[in-house]
């Protein structure tokens, strides 16, 4: 059986063949199924379908959209054979058949397999069930990508080929401080992108334009970044009412409890990482690398693991280890488990003071 790990990475190569193939070799199937909770890549692979299929523009007249919840299936069938009209291939695009009952589900998947060949249907779901006979028989008859949600280690890639895209270099620690300011998700980082070629502006030089920490501060505001860094170093003070303003100011700009949970976990390994770092004798930008902050960051970063300790930062990341378990299986109300979470990394920082 697949570890998370190896499905994780497995769908992440899935998704990158998925835009490549598209690239080099066009639309090839008659029928996809794209799934996964990654909806801006969804419909990023949707707009590179119709692009491929009409490079001139959509035709209405040979493209037909269904919403899952006010069609049925034999209007999706009904669309996808009809002849095209002065071309070669109709689209049709049919978004949340998870939402359909089997009955229509069925009859969809009965259809697929000698489907029109002059027509390409595009079905998206976040996820089917799998125990379903007309999934498994939709995951046969059709090309299935899965688009799942980045990890932060796959974000960097996907930042700096989406600046080149727009004839962007991004700088050493430019990836990691718009993660770090922006979130993970791709539709804010991708309208980051946007807004930074629109100021960065033309070249008269060939090549990529640079994109430097100091040529992209005045574009990107820093607001959630210093929350999560504030929160930190909270945290670290064993503040408990600043902490909790801070967690409660991340939860109305739209983070979640996980998410929150996911970047604490981030920094105390981050100081766990200071130790080892320092004992290879690294010190500087080197250091910076190894510890995997941005070197504006180094030095708070320093002085926050030399406050927590490492004994203490060890059992720091074990008890985030142990909310994020919780946060994906309790009953508990999420904001009340990561509460209780920074409540007790907040005491075991005033432990540490006083022993």
């Amino acid at each position: 059986m697949a570890t998370k790990k190896q499905t994780y990475n497995d769908a992440v190569a899935q998704g990158r063949s998925f835009f490549r193939t598209l690239a080099s070799e066009g639309v090839m199937s008659t029928a996809y199924l794209l799934t996964g909770d990654e909806l801006f890549l969804v419909d990023e692979a949707i707009v590179r379908l119709e692009q491929s299929l009409f490079p001139g523009g959509r035709n209405d007249f040979n493209y037909s959209f269904y919403a899952a919840q006010t069609c049925r299936a034999a209007d999706v069938i009904s669309a996808c054979e009809m002849l095209p009209m002065m071309a070669q291939r109709r689209l049709v695009v049919v978004r949340g058949v998870d939402t359909w009952p089997a009955a229509e589900l069925q009859s969809l998947s009965k259809y697929v397999p000698g489907m029109s060949p002059t027509t390409v249907l595009v079905m998206e779901a976040r996820k089917l069930d799998e125990r379903m006979a007309a999934s498994k028989q939709l995951h046969a008859a059709v090309q299935h990508t899965v688009f799942v949600e980045l990890q932060e280690r796959d974000l960097y890639p996907w930042l700096v080929r989406q600046a080149r895209q727009r004839g962007l270099e991004l700088g050493r620690d430019v990836p990691e401080t718009l993660v770090a300011t922006i979130g993970t998700s791709l539709s804010l980082l991708s309208m980051a992108i946007e807004r930074i070629d629109l100021f960065v502006g033309p070249s008269l030089e060939a090549g990529l334009r640079p994109v430097t920490l100091e040529r992209m501060a005045p574009i990107i505001a820093d607001g959630r970044a210093r929350t999560v860094f504030e929160l930190t170093d909270q945290v670290v003070a064993g503040n408990v009412g600043a902490a909790m303003d801070s967690l409660h100011r991340l939860l109305l700009a739209g983070d979640s409890p996980v998410g929150i949970n996911a970047m604490l976990a981030r920094q105390f390994r981050q100081f766990h990482q200071v130790s080892a770092g320092r004992r290879a004798g690294l010190s500087g930008e080197g250091l910076a690398r190894f510890v995997g902050v941005p070197g504006f960051r180094l030095q708070d970063t320093l002085r926050a693991a030399d406050a927590y300790g490492l004994a203490t930062s060890e059992q720091a990341i074990h008890l985030l280890m142990q909310t994020d378990r919780l946060l994906k299986s309790s009953r508990l109300k999420d904001t009340i488990i990561v509460e209780r979470a920074i409540l007790q990394l907040c005491m075991a920082r005033r432990t540490n003071l006083t022993a």
